[in-house]
């Protein structure tokens, strides 16, 4: 973009040598690594936030339910395209379809990150109803230890 920016600014006054030519795309390389380095700046402080927003969004509903499993992951992911497509205005079928994506990567995160904690002998709460065993304790958010009731 910054590129076509560049050559609009200056078409009146085209060069006419080589060297002219030579001269014209150096400055227009150095106005697109400008332009790039600095928009990356902006990109790179932005995208930290939305990181840790998703962090915070998802350590928040492991404390309040008390458990750590996919399903706070993917209610993160959820709430944070929610408030992309917000901040950024979107209309119904890009906010759709950004919600989709939160739904796919938290799920996608989520069972990841359950799968990490199955292997390291945590047991998953979901995985023991889901089988009818009954669990004699709950696993909390702080330790991820089970706790005898």
């Amino acid at each position: 973009m910054t590129a076509l920016r560049f050559r609009a600014e200056n078409s009146h006054r085209f060069p006419t040598t080589s060297t002219g030519w030579y001269l014209y795309h150096k400055s227009k390389n150095y106005n697109v690594m400008y332009a790039s380095m600095k928009e990356g700046a902006k990109l790179g402080l932005r995208l930290p936030g939305w990181a840790l927003g998703f962090i915070f969004i998802e350590d928040a509903i492991d404390n309040r339910r008390g458990t750590k499993d996919f399903l706070s992951t993917v209610i993160a992911g959820l709430t944070l395209s929610g408030l992309f497509s917000l901040r950024h205005l979107f209309n119904i079928p890009t906010a759709a379809r950004t919600a989709r994506a939160g739904l796919y990567t938290g799920l996608a995160y989520g069972l990841l990150q359950d799968a990490m904690a199955l292997t390291r002998g945590r047991r998953l709460n979901y995985v023991d109803f889901l089988m009818g065993k009954k669990n004699d304790g709950i696993v909390t958010a702080e330790s991820d230890r089970t706790i005898k009731r």
